[in-house]
């Protein structure tokens, strides 16, 4: 026969005590929280979202609990879910996970005394004492490893968002903002370690800086915006016509450099002479087709310059040389100056030899086609 006060079609392990607890349920809540304060917080302070939303978590749990003693109906994977969304909130906040597992197992120890009491009063047997405390220990157990999963997780996917933020300030940091190419701190530190590696091995290594002739007029005649765009589509053409292993940088302005591991000077001609075609292709401006012509200067590693600023220097007395000349597709290098005994001596790092054309023809700086 039911217990006074409890309906006949109710089928769960003891419906009067589940109803007991489910009136209790607030108090139980308080009483969790009450104890929970009387410890010292781990870490930085809870939010009054987070606190409330705690609160509404041991008020739920205890429901699920008085629920399954009515009726035998068991949580369900979403409700389960919801009450471990704390350790997702906390780990927003920055809150220490040793806050979460205190409050599962305060409201464990305060519900199994409330069950305790609210047993004796309601004449539940042993047998339903006992499933029920084993029921929330589960409970508490399993909620607090959701919990801490979910804290986890959340971790992880900071610990990534961190990772791909520094990823992207370091590229910020070190390529050019406007085409992606190196920017001058990477063409240091790359150029420093080609000429080690150069000097190591004993191997050529050549250095090309590029001057566009006319962009100017393409800054004056259609507006930065469209200068931009001419100058994100020359870098990328200038990427993909060397090898991997070489790099393209940014100066600023419309000026490149390019280095050239492991090349001696007539490759690098060659290789001057295939930029220079690739940059002569018409760009596209405003539905115009304009053509834009360039000045390369080449220099050489060690007989131009033995660090990075004597060889980037002499690239570009090399390649004011080319503009002296005529401007538009010429190529330069920095010849050699040989000894009296025919031996060609290094480059003062502070005095690069004058540059002398090699080849090249005169263009118009810029020609519409």
């Amino acid at each position: 026969m039911p217990a006074p006060g409890v309906p006949p079609d109710l089928a769960g392990p003891d419906p009067a005590l589940g109803i007991a607890l489910g009136r209790r349920a607030d108090r139980i809540a308080e009483q969790v929280v009450e104890r929970i304060s009387a410890f010292e917080w781990a870490g930085e302070a809870a939010s009054a979202s987070y606190l409330r939303s705690r609160y509404e978590h041991l008020l739920f749990g205890t429901l699920l609990v008085a629920r399954w003693l009515t009726s035998g109906v068991i949580a369900s994977p979403e409700e389960l879910a919801w009450i471990s969304r704390s350790g997702r909130l906390a780990a927003l906040e920055g809150l220490s996970v040793v806050n979460i597992a205190r409050g599962y197992l305060v409201w464990r120890d305060v519900l199994i005394s409330a069950i305790g009491e609210e047993a004796l009063r309601v004449h539940s047997s042993t047998d339903v004492i006992d499933q029920t405390v084993a029921v929330v220990r589960a409970t508490c157990d399993g909620n607090l490893m959701r919990a801490t999963r979910n804290f986890d997780a959340h971790l992880k996917e900071v610990v990534a968002a961190l990772d791909t933020e520094r990823r992207h300030l370091r590229e910020a940091t070190l390529h050019d903002q406007l085409t992606g190419l190196a920017n001058r701190i990477l063409l240091h530190d790359r150029l420093s370690h080609a000429m080690a590696q150069a000097e190591r091995d004993r191997t050529p290594l050549a250095a090309l800086l590029i001057d566009l002739d006319g962009f100017k007029e393409i800054n004056d005649t259609f507006g930065h915006r469209c200068g931009d765009l001419v100058l994100v589509e020359l870098g990328a053409r200038l990427s993909g016509a060397v090898r991997r292993a070489d790099t393209v940088a940014r100066l600023g302005g419309d000026e490149f450099v390019v280095v050239l591991p492991h090349t001696e000077p007539a490759t690098a001609m060659a290789i001057a002479g295939k930029l220079l075609q690739v940059l002569s292709q018409p760009v596209d401006v405003e539905d115009e087709a304009r053509t834009l012509w360039a000045s390369i200067g080449i220099a050489g590693f060690p007989d131009h310059g033995v660090d990075v600023d004597s060889l980037l220097l002499a690239a570009d007395v090399a390649m004011y040389a080319a503009k002296r000349n005529g401007g538009g597709v010429q190529a330069c290098i920095m010849p050699g100056t040989a000894s009296e005994d025919g031996a060609q001596p290094r480059a003062s790092s502070r005095a690069p030899r004058s540059a002398a054309l090699v080849t090249g023809r005169s263009q118009r700086k810029l020609r519409q086609t």
